[in-house]
Formats: structure tokens, C-alpha cells, sequence
């Protein structure tokens, strides 16, 4: 869900090879090769799909995830930001 979250923030990368990285961030996108200790298989080679490729369980928000949002360019009052157009407002799914 947070991966599905940060989608919707931020562009999505491409799959790629992250071996060597270290832990995944939440933005590594499910085909993603990774350090076997973030595959959904320990002991599958690495990129054999499904079980060579990072499990989605092993992304983490990372700093540098948090640093995409720009935090500091918003406009803050009273320790709030100013986000003009942006609402939290619920949208029902239309009926068929």
C-alpha cells in the first residue's frame, strides 16, 4: 500500500538491477533484481522470476524517498502546509 501511495507522489522508476544497494526503497518496482536477502526467494538466482526478484515485503521508505516530496518548498502556517488545491476529501466509487 505505501509503494501504491508513493506512485501517485512521485515518478515511478523502471525495473532495474539494485544488487549492490543495499535495502530496497519503497519506489523499487516488483520485477526489480535485488541482493538476495531482499528476494522473495533467499535461494533462487538472482532475476529468476517470480522468486529471483525483490519481495515486496522488503521495501522500506527511505530518507531519500521522503526528501522527493519537496517538503521544504511548501508554504507552512502554524506548522501546517499549505497545499491550495490538494484535499483529503473521500470520492465514492460510481455506481453502475
Amino acid at each position: 500500500m505505501r509503494h501504491l501511495f508513493w506512485l501517485g507522489c512521485t515518478p515511478a522508476p523502471e525495473d532495474g538491477d539494485y544488487r549492490g544497494q543495499g535495502q530496497p526503497n519503497i519506489m523499487v518496482p516488483q520485477n526489480s533484481t535485488v541482493d538476495s536477502l531482499y528476494q522473495k526467494d533467499l535461494k533462487a538466482p538472482p532475476s529468476s522470476h517470480p522468486n529471483g526478484t525483490i519481495d515486496p515485503n522488503s521495501r522500506k521508505v527511505t530518507q531519500k524517498n521522503i526528501d522527493n516530496f519537496h517538503l521544504d518548498k511548501l508554504n507552512y502556517k502554524n506548522g501546517k502546509a499549505d497545499l491550495r488545491i490538494i484535499t483529503n476529501r473521500y470520492h465514492p466509487a460510481p455506481s453502475n
